[in-house]
């Protein structure tokens, strides 16, 4: 074998690969499709915002009425289960406080504003004692004592009959607007919910959160307050459910605890919205969401009230096949196309 052949005789440019602005073009490209990715979901998002505001179908508005209060509910589980790595199954607690804080301040006279407001601060201040119990506890303890807390708030709705009206529920006039209303009140929640995401996400209690999802040992260590982070986390996360509560309550104007505080109906799919979309992702929770509810609506028809097999078969499913959610899926295959363009620099 001659020496060009082997390559010794051969120009130094062609044993150094290709140029470095190979890699520096396939990173622009990947900038630009992000930019281009972000500003088609931008507007994407303002057509579904605007789209049920405006078209005659009751049923259009319901569904997407529907679809901003899971998306504002999976941001709030994201606070706990994406950014803290703490999986709940007890957020209808926080769901069903806020629905009957409503409900009760609005049959005795309060104002919409004010009810609301109950909503979420019952939401907020439940969290509190619930956080301070579920917390000591790690993996799948923590998932059953959620759960069993949930089971607890349903329990005690149930049997304060003179409160809350026990199995009979409270009922409610129907809302001023209609579900064209409830779809702007339910964007107007979804915002509220995203930006407290993202002000989290950005904050040092969001740094905080994450460096306990990934070492809670080694966190601590560092000086990182676990139980205090989890707190206000768990915290925000229920305000926002609460809040969801009192919006889920003047839409359908009947509550009652097992329609309030159902796993089936509320703690899995606000939890399964973030973990289909991309746990720990800020536009993963609304994402999921959606096919959450397109889900839901078809198994309604489906499977009737069995509708909550459907739910369980998509969490295992998300939790094996997806782990990281669609949009940590799409991250990682753009981080591989990004070390493979970067591979042939020098």
């Amino acid at each position: 074998m001659g020496e060009r052949e082997r390559g010794v005789g051969a120009h130094p440019a062609a044993r150094r690969g290709p140029p470095p602005w190979t890699a520096m073009t396939g990173r622009r490209a990947g900038a630009l499709a992000s930019k281009a990715l972000g500003a088609a979901g931008l507007a994407l998002g303002a057509a579904l915002a605007v789209l049920p505001l405006v078209s005659p179908s009751p049923y259009l508005s319901h569904l997407f009425a529907t679809f901003w209060l899971w998306a504002a509910m999976s941001q709030a589980w994201n606070l706990v289960g994406g950014y803290a790595g703490q999986f709940s199954l007890g957020h209808a607690a926080f769901f069903g406080a806020g629905a009957y804080a409503a409900a009760l301040a609005w049959t005795n006279g309060l104002g919409a504003a004010a009810g609301t407001a109950l909503a979420g601060l019952a939401g907020a201040v439940l969290a509190l004692p619930v956080g301070w119990l579920c917390f000591r506890l790690r993996g799948a303890y923590f998932v059953l004592s959620t759960l069993a807390a949930a089971e607890v708030v349903r329990l005690c709705a149930l049997n304060l009959r003179g409160i809350t009206g026990g199995a009979v529920g409270i009922l409610l006039p129907p809302l001023s607007g209609g579900q064209r209303a409830a779809c702007a009140l339910g964007l107007a929640l979804f915002g509220l919910a995203t930006l407290t995401s993202a002000l989290v996400r950005g904050a040092r209690l969001g740094y905080r959160l994450r460096a306990l999802r990934e070492d809670e040992d080694a966190a601590e260590a560092a000086g990182v307050p676990a139980l205090k982070s989890k707190l206000w986390a768990l915290s925000l996360s229920g305000g926002l459910c609460g809040l969801a509560g009192a919006l889920f309550c003047a839409q359908t104007s009947y509550i009652d605890p097992g329609s309030v505080f159902s796993l089936a109906d509320v703690s899995i799919p606000a939890a399964l919205g973030a973990l289909l979309g991309g746990w720990g992702a800020l536009w993963g929770p609304p994402a999921g969401a959606g096919g959450v509810v397109l889900v839901a609506e078809a198994m309604r028809v489906l499977l009737g009230r069995a509708h909550g097999l459907a739910y369980g078969l998509l969490l295992v499913l998300t939790v094996l096949l997806v782990p990281q959610g669609f949009c940590g899926l799409l991250a990682a295959r753009r981080r591989a196309a990004g070390g493979e363009a970067g591979a042939g620099r020098p």
